[in-house]
Protein backbone atom coordinates (compact mmCIF):
# COMPACT_ATOMS: atom_id res chain seq x y z
CA UNK A 1 0.00 0.00 0.00
CA UNK A 2 1.25 3.40 -0.81
CA UNK A 3 0.77 6.44 0.98
CA UNK A 4 -2.26 7.81 -1.32
CA UNK A 5 -4.76 5.81 0.01
CA UNK A 6 -6.93 4.75 3.32
CA UNK A 7 -7.32 1.55 4.14
CA UNK A 8 -9.31 -0.59 6.70
CA UNK A 9 -8.10 -3.43 9.18
CA UNK A 10 -10.51 -5.80 9.93
CA UNK A 11 -9.95 -7.29 13.55
CA UNK A 12 -11.84 -10.33 12.74
CA UNK A 13 -9.74 -11.72 10.06
CA UNK A 14 -6.66 -9.36 10.26
CA UNK A 15 -6.89 -8.30 6.06
CA UNK A 16 -6.70 -4.58 4.96
CA UNK A 17 -9.20 -3.54 2.40
CA UNK A 18 -9.40 -0.20 0.59
CA UNK A 19 -11.53 2.30 2.42
CA UNK A 20 -11.02 5.91 0.25
CA UNK A 21 -8.52 7.02 -2.27
CA UNK A 22 -6.38 5.04 -4.76
CA UNK A 23 -3.38 2.90 -3.58
CA UNK A 24 -1.64 3.37 -6.60
CA UNK A 25 -2.05 7.30 -8.08
CA UNK A 26 -1.83 10.18 -6.64
CA UNK A 27 -3.71 13.52 -7.19
CA UNK A 28 -5.99 15.71 -5.53
CA UNK A 29 -10.16 15.18 -6.06
CA UNK A 30 -12.65 14.63 -4.17
CA UNK A 31 -15.71 12.07 -4.33
CA UNK A 32 -16.71 8.84 -3.22
CA UNK A 33 -14.18 6.31 -1.88
CA UNK A 34 -12.59 5.12 -4.33
CA UNK A 35 -12.61 8.22 -6.79
CA UNK A 36 -11.11 10.60 -4.58
CA UNK A 37 -7.26 10.82 -4.79
CA UNK A 38 -4.63 12.08 -2.20
CA UNK A 39 -0.68 12.65 -2.44
CA UNK A 40 0.80 11.07 0.62
CA UNK A 41 -1.33 10.93 3.75
CA UNK A 42 1.01 11.63 6.67
CA UNK A 43 -1.60 10.99 9.86
CA UNK A 44 -5.35 11.64 10.35
CA UNK A 45 -7.86 12.11 13.57
CA UNK A 46 -10.96 11.18 14.60
CA UNK A 47 -13.12 14.11 15.53
CA UNK A 48 -15.58 13.69 18.64
CA UNK A 49 -18.65 13.10 16.80
CA UNK A 50 -16.96 9.82 15.63
CA UNK A 51 -18.31 10.37 11.36
CA UNK A 52 -15.36 13.32 10.93
CA UNK A 53 -11.96 11.62 9.93
CA UNK A 54 -9.36 14.46 9.13
CA UNK A 55 -6.98 13.33 6.97
CA UNK A 56 -3.25 15.40 6.50
CA UNK A 57 -2.76 15.52 2.95
CA UNK A 58 1.00 16.10 3.17
CA UNK A 59 1.54 17.42 -1.06
CA UNK A 60 -1.79 19.04 -1.73
CA UNK A 61 -1.38 21.27 1.20
CA UNK A 62 -4.24 20.20 2.18
CA UNK A 63 -6.79 18.55 5.22
CA UNK A 64 -9.36 16.56 4.54
CA UNK A 65 -12.16 14.97 5.41
CA UNK A 66 -13.61 11.46 5.15
CA UNK A 67 -17.31 10.89 6.37
CA UNK A 68 -17.01 7.45 7.54
CA UNK A 69 -20.76 6.63 7.31
CA UNK A 70 -20.99 7.84 3.11
CA UNK A 71 -17.21 7.16 2.48
CA UNK A 72 -16.85 10.68 0.95
CA UNK A 73 -13.88 12.50 1.11
CA UNK A 74 -13.96 16.39 0.63
CA UNK A 75 -11.96 19.24 1.63
CA UNK A 76 -11.81 20.24 5.25
CA UNK A 77 -9.26 23.31 5.20
CA UNK A 78 -6.97 24.59 2.72
CA UNK A 79 -3.18 25.22 4.12
CA UNK A 80 0.06 27.09 2.78
CA UNK A 81 2.27 24.53 4.76
CA UNK A 82 2.46 20.48 4.11
CA UNK A 83 0.88 18.86 7.03
CA UNK A 84 2.24 16.28 8.85
CA UNK A 85 0.71 15.37 12.32
CA UNK A 86 -2.46 15.95 13.45
CA UNK A 87 -4.29 16.26 16.53
CA UNK A 88 -7.91 16.94 18.34
CA UNK A 89 -7.74 19.51 21.04
CA UNK A 90 -10.30 17.99 23.74
CA UNK A 91 -12.85 20.78 24.19
CA UNK A 92 -11.55 23.29 22.12
CA UNK A 93 -13.11 22.46 18.72
CA UNK A 94 -9.83 22.43 17.55
CA UNK A 95 -7.66 20.51 15.42
CA UNK A 96 -4.00 21.01 15.78
CA UNK A 97 -1.10 20.22 12.62
CA UNK A 98 2.44 19.82 12.37
CA UNK A 99 4.47 21.08 9.37
CA UNK A 100 7.70 21.37 8.36
CA UNK A 101 9.41 24.38 11.00
CA UNK A 102 6.09 24.36 13.11
CA UNK A 103 2.35 24.31 14.54
CA UNK A 104 -0.81 25.24 13.25
CA UNK A 105 -4.52 25.19 14.15
CA UNK A 106 -7.97 25.04 12.63
CA UNK A 107 -11.17 25.96 14.53
CA UNK A 108 -13.59 22.99 13.61
CA UNK A 109 -16.92 25.08 13.51
CA UNK A 110 -15.03 27.44 11.04
CA UNK A 111 -12.29 25.35 8.85
CA UNK A 112 -11.40 27.97 6.57
CA UNK A 113 -9.89 29.93 9.28
CA UNK A 114 -6.32 28.40 9.60
CA UNK A 115 -3.98 30.20 12.51
CA UNK A 116 -0.30 29.22 12.70
CA UNK A 117 1.04 29.94 15.92
CA UNK A 118 4.52 29.63 14.95
CA UNK A 119 6.60 32.34 13.19
CA UNK A 120 7.42 31.25 9.52
CA UNK A 121 11.10 32.41 9.45
CA UNK A 122 12.12 29.82 6.55
CA UNK A 123 14.46 28.29 8.84
CA UNK A 124 14.40 25.38 11.17
CA UNK A 125 15.81 24.75 14.07
CA UNK A 126 15.44 23.52 18.38
CA UNK A 127 14.77 27.09 20.10
CA UNK A 128 11.94 27.02 23.16
CA UNK A 129 10.31 29.90 24.75
CA UNK A 130 7.07 31.45 24.09
CA UNK A 131 5.11 29.65 21.18
CA UNK A 132 5.13 31.91 19.23
CA UNK A 133 8.96 32.48 18.53
CA UNK A 134 9.75 28.32 19.14
CA UNK A 135 11.72 26.90 16.08
CA UNK A 136 10.62 23.14 15.05
CA UNK A 137 13.07 20.99 12.91
CA UNK A 138 11.59 20.38 9.49
CA UNK A 139 9.49 17.21 10.63
CA UNK A 140 7.56 17.40 13.80
CA UNK A 141 5.66 14.55 13.19
CA UNK A 142 3.35 13.30 15.57
CA UNK A 143 1.04 15.07 17.76
CA UNK A 144 -0.61 14.31 21.44
CA UNK A 145 -2.49 15.83 23.70
CA UNK A 146 -1.91 14.88 27.29
CA UNK A 147 -5.19 17.11 28.40
CA UNK A 148 -6.72 20.50 27.00
CA UNK A 149 -3.24 22.81 28.34
CA UNK A 150 -0.30 19.98 27.25
CA UNK A 151 0.01 19.04 24.13
CA UNK A 152 3.48 16.53 23.34
CA UNK A 153 5.20 16.84 19.80
CA UNK A 154 7.64 14.46 18.23
CA UNK A 155 10.21 16.75 16.74
CA UNK A 156 12.03 14.33 14.83
CA UNK A 157 15.50 15.69 13.02
CA UNK A 158 15.89 17.38 16.72
CA UNK A 159 15.89 13.91 18.36
CA UNK A 160 13.42 15.81 20.55
CA UNK A 161 9.95 15.49 22.50
CA UNK A 162 8.75 18.10 23.55
CA UNK A 163 6.09 19.87 25.12
CA UNK A 164 3.80 22.46 25.00
CA UNK A 165 1.46 24.18 27.51
CA UNK A 166 -1.22 26.20 26.23
CA UNK A 167 -1.50 27.89 29.77
CA UNK A 168 1.33 29.56 29.53
CA UNK A 169 1.86 29.51 25.50
CA UNK A 170 5.64 28.14 25.90
CA UNK A 171 7.57 25.28 24.38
Amino acid sequence: MDDYCVVLLSLHDNTLSLFAGNCSARGYSDGFADYACFSWIFHSCLLGDKQSLIIADHDNQRLRNLNITSRFVSAFANLTKKPHGLALRPAHNEVYFSYPGGLGQVNIRSPSFVEYATPDFGTYGHSDGLLSQALFSNMPITLLFLSPKVMLVTDYDNHALRAINFVTDTV
